[in-house]
């Protein structure tokens, strides 16, 4: 595998082109948008290979998301996925103006039946049946572009009628929770440990004009003593959703509350059922999305 040098390192966008075989295209995606690229282009084919290229800020974050990158595809052959000759490159932007390039690529979306996800530079002719939730790409987590997100929202559409308590669990952008807020939610309580993605989803629930339904709180579960909630919402990778699942349980609202559980792959489906069986949880729902699932889960009984 070959990397390029950012030539300069002051220039604030870094186009990232990464050659891998058409088998390994979907699971890059997928991974180029949980690490928050301002955009993503596929060019090539099937028989010729296909160049990933996404673009990303060139701040101090910029080498772990490359690490990340290239540690995703030395472990593809694991995975029985061949990735084929791989190759990464940096190429600064030098034009001027070309560092907003990246914005063209993020264009509305619309979930679900009614939720529209927009970055704020984009205008859009809101239908009265939409709701709209803006969220600009950034170093938090969550644009809806990713399908764990995604499932969670589609999954928000259908069980949030109205007056429920809402729990959101590693809110990152604190996109969940908002779209939680906006689609009727009576209070929504978002944590997130990390001081950086609660400061951005602070900012977000100002923008989004919810932040007098919700709170973005900085603490762990432990900080809620016996507060219940009818739907709570944990978009997080299985390391995390395990030692977690049995204490989500007391915090489900009795019979009414449901627990929506994304951020696990469709191979982890068995280890996932293990534990939420041993907390007492039933599965009421499952969505699959590509290589990605979401599930539902209520209390026994």
């Amino acid at each position: 595998m070959h990397e390029n040098r950012l030539e300069d390192e002051s220039l604030p966008w870094v186009q990232v082109s990464i050659q891998v075989s058409q088998p390994a295209e979907e699971g890059l995606a997928n991974l180029l948008f949980e690490l928050e690229a301002g955009g993503l282009i596929s060019q090539g084919d099937q028989a010729s290979g296909v160049c990933l290229t996404a673009y990303f800020p060139s701040d101090n974050h910029l080498p772990s998301k490359l690490q990340a990158v290239a540690h995703y595809l030395t472990a593809l052959a694991g995975l029985g996925i061949d990735p084929g000759p791989t190759q990464i490159q940096l190429l600064p932007w030098r034009e001027s103006g070309e560092a907003e390039r990246w914005k063209d690529f993020f264009k509305p979306l619309l979930l679900g039946r009614r939720l529209v996800i927009k970055p704020t530079w984009e205008d859009y002719l809101l239908d009265p049946s939409e709701v709209i939730i803006e969220i600009d790409p950034g170093r938090a987590f969550g644009t809806g572009r990713h399908p764990s997100t995604a499932l969670c929202l589609r999954f928000l559409e259908r069980w949030v009628r109205g007056g429920e308590g809402v729990l959101d669990l590693g809110t990152g952008s604190g996109i969940l929770a908002i779209a939680a807020a906006k689609l009727g939610a009576r209070l929504v309580k978002a944590l997130e440990v990390d001081a950086e993605s609660a400061r951005i989803a602070r900012q977000n629930f100002e923008l989004n004009r919810v932040e007098g339904k919700g709170e973005v709180c900085g603490t762990s579960l432990a900080s809620l003593a016996d507060e219940t909630f009818e739907i709570v919402v944990a978009n997080l990778t299985l390391e995390e959703i395990l030692p977690t699942l049995s204490l989500l349980g007391p915090h489900l609202a009795p019979r009414k509350g449901i627990l929506f559980l994304s951020g696990i792959l469709r191979k982890e489906m068995d280890e996932l059922r293990v534990t939420w069986e041993a907390a007492h949880l039933a599965m009421v729902e499952l969505e699959f999305q590509g290589e990605w699932l979401g599930v539902g889960l209520k209390a026994r009984g």
